[in-house]
């Protein structure tokens, strides 16, 4: 799949559920549950043990899925990721070097930003699509105040969206959002409840699909 088919995908689906596990099992468990309750773009963040394991299996497995690697701190982690299958790269930070290789292979990269000094370096350096972390500290708010003088951007929001707020995202003109243990965990309700967490997650995607197609 080339790199704009990954970006409209993403876009079309609105929901890229973010893999953060201790152990490779607990990791490929919540990837079943993801893939079961209809999340088509799944990041496997590099904090989880065998991580690239994980990408390498769940992306040849279905070819209607999207896979990537989040957690990506340098170029050197991105290649291998990219090697192992991942079809995009999500990082904490920018990295021009991440950038420069990404675009070398033609992968999309979503840098974490805050400022808009840092979205802009972002797009010089060919990334369309910026990742707003942590989002919680900026609020829906901001993704609608930076599109204002450019609209041009693409803001994945990361860290602080929930099922109860969503829509707030996607009013203030939020591309997609990531979610992790707000998509993957039932906080206080038990982890081991997987029927509780597959139904919670089908919500979740429900309440992706009325906001973004609102």
């Amino acid at each position: 799949m080339k790199k704009y088919e990954i970006c409209q995908q993403i876009s079309k689906s609105g929901l890229i559920g973010i893999i953060r596990e201790r152990t490779k099992q607990a990791g490929a468990q919540r990837l079943d549950l993801l893939i079961e309750g209809g999340v088509q773009t799944i990041e496997v963040s590099l904090c989880t043990p065998d991580a690239l394991q994980l990408i390498t299996q769940y992306a040849a497995s279905n070819g209607s899925l999207i896979v990537g690697a989040g957690t990506v701190l340098d170029a050197e982690s991105a290649r291998l990721a990219i090697i192992a299958g991942a079809q995009f790269i999500i990082a904490p930070n920018f990295n021009s070097e991440m950038a420069r290789l990404c675009n070398r292979y033609a992968v999309p990269l979503f840098p974490g930003v805050q400022t808009v000094n840092e979205i802009i370096c972002a797009l010089e350096w060919g990334c369309d699509i910026v990742k707003l972390f942590p989002a919680s500290s900026l609020g829906p708010g901001y993704i609608k105040a930076v599109r204002a003088p450019l609209p041009q951007v693409n803001c994945i929001p990361v860290g602080g969206v929930s099922i109860h707020n969503i829509q707030q995202w996607f009013e203030a003109g939020a591309f997609a959002v990531a979610m992790s243990s707000e998509l993957t965990h039932i906080h206080g309700m038990g982890d081991e409840n997987l029927e509780m967490v597959l139904e919670h997650i089908q919500n979740v995607v429900k309440a992706v699909k009325q906001a973004h197609d609102a």
